[in-house]
């Protein structure tokens, strides 16, 4: 049985890749940039640590539901709730392996080292505008879909 998917391997469905975001005028940016650059992306946007928390229980039982990205806005208005749901995500076994992708407004050193010591697979300078997005996420395309292998669940 094959554990990763491998983005080489053609495949019709596109994947699901949640978007932990406060503010719905950065998603409107986001959701436009993902369909730019990951067209076999399904972007899902959840911005309460509550209702993340409920979908991610409801697809963990349908296993082409489960995002194979999760990127996480830690600038949130309500202070602390990106940290807490990143938190959650990797103490809970069914999404400790599924990659982690922070965003935050802050380079200092401690933020950047917090998020990888809580399990983060990378941690961004969260972009603005909808050309910063496209620049980021071209970049990271060649990464997450073409040479990583991510894990699946069976």
């Amino acid at each position: 049985m094959d554990l990763f998917l491998k983005a080489s391997k053609p495949n019709p469905r596109r994947y699901p890749v949640l978007i932990f975001q406060k503010d719905s005028a950065q998603w409107l940016i986001i959701r436009s940039a993902i369909g730019t650059c990951f067209p076999e992306v399904e972007p899902v946007w959840m911005s309460e640590v509550i209702t993340a928390t409920a979908f991610l229980d409801t697809v963990s039982v349908i296993p082409e539901a489960l995002p194979r990205l999760i990127f996480i806005d830690l600038s949130l208005p309500i202070g602390e709730a990106g940290w807490v749901f990143l938190a959650q995500l990797k103490a809970d076994f069914r999404f400790k392996s599924t990659p982690v992708i922070v965003l935050n407004n802050s380079e200092t050193t401690e933020d950047v080292l917090r998020a990888f010591e809580m399990g983060a697979a990378g941690y961004i300078t969260r972009p603005l505008t909808y050309s910063d997005w496209l620049r980021c996420l071209e970049a990271q395309k060649p990464y997450w879909w073409k040479l990583a292998n991510l894990p699946i669940s069976t």
